[in-house]
């Protein structure tokens, strides 16, 4: 089944910017995946608590300890993070667009 896709000027200029942005996220976190690594507090400062808690409640990012104690850092990936929102993003494109071609029939 083909399925056409009609994006505006907007949407592929938000498409690429992510895609770049995501890339270089990726790439510094395989150079200096140390840095890559953020607080779960640091996360919710940066992202929200409600985007966070999200993530972590349906497995699609992973949280370790910075250490072997209960009440040592729970640290999450910036890379896994901006990669769940940039697929949700994309996600939400590809669903809007095939609500409004089934609208137009």
């Amino acid at each position: 089944m083909h399925t056409e896709l009609y994006i505006t000027y907007e949407q592929l200029q938000e498409m690429i910017t992510d895609s770049v942005q995501l890339g270089i996220t990726k790439y510094q976190a395989t150079q200096k995946p140390k840095n890559d690594l953020l607080s779960r507090n640091k996360a919710y400062q940066m992202y929200g608590f409600k985007v966070i808690n999200n993530l972590i409640d349906n497995h699609i990012i992973k949280t370790l300890r910075s250490g072997e104690f209960k009440n040592s850092k729970v640290l999450v990936s910036k890379a896994e993070i901006d990669t769940a929102i940039y697929s949700s993003k994309l996600l939400k494109i590809i669903t809007i667009n095939r609500l409004n071609k089934n609208c137009k029939k």
